[in-house]
């Protein structure tokens, strides 16, 4: 008898929870061609669909009038963004304001990477401050920022996995990232970056 209370439980939960007509959708490849589905599945809902817009190149030489570079995928054309990627050119790693005076928490991406991710409630960030000598085209400043804050962000409530791999997916993404500004811009100096994300 218990057996069939089960099977009937479960018949109904099927009925309600339609598994079979779930499906993700996700972009083959995003942020400047350094992503790929995998990166970025953890951050996705059970079913749906993630939009791409990427703004300006991650390509060198680093133009100075327009320094900020920005990566979205939107889910389901929500206004919640389930990936939220900004580049900038910054002089140094004090930037870790940027989670809004929320507490962060150190992360070792490499002796060229210095990295915070936010603790807490709410939306899950991760920033990276790569050390990267890359020549600036002459514009109204003359000189080079000697690196690029990196900075992803998504909402957990969005995915359908636990907080723990949420977390773990960001920092991830956002060594990806580094490594993809420092191949592309190119940076001369060859960052060390550590070989695979930290576990947190």
């Amino acid at each position: 008898m218990l057996v069939g209370v089960l099977l009937a439980g479960a018949a109904v939960t099927a009925v309600w929870w339609k598994p079979w007509q779930q499906s993700v959708r996700l972009p083959q490849s995003a942020c400047w061609g350094t992503l790929g589905p995998d990166d970025y599945r953890v951050l996705a809902g059970r079913d749906g669909t993630a939009t791409l817009r990427t703004d300006y190149t991650i390509s060198g030489p680093y133009p100075g009038d327009n320094p900020n570079r920005e990566c979205f995928l939107v889910w389901n054309d929500g206004r919640k963004a389930m990936l939220d990627v900004r580049i900038v050119s910054s002089p140094d790693a004090s930037e870790v304001e940027a989670f809004g005076g929320r507490p962060a928490t150190s992360v070792d991406f490499g002796a060229d990477g210095r990295g915070w991710i936010s603790s807490g409630d709410g939306p899950v960030g991760v920033y990276l401050y790569l050390t990267c000598d890359y020549r600036q085209v002459a514009s109204k400043r003359e000189t080079a920022d000697p690196g690029f804050a990196i900075r992803a962000a998504t909402n957990p409530a969005l995915s359908a996995a636990p907080i723990g791999e949420v977390r773990q997916a960001l920092v991830g993404i956002t060594l990806k990232l580094a490594k993809g500004v420092a191949r592309q811009m190119p940076c001369a100096n060859s960052p060390r970056l550590v070989d695979r994300p930290p576990q947190l």
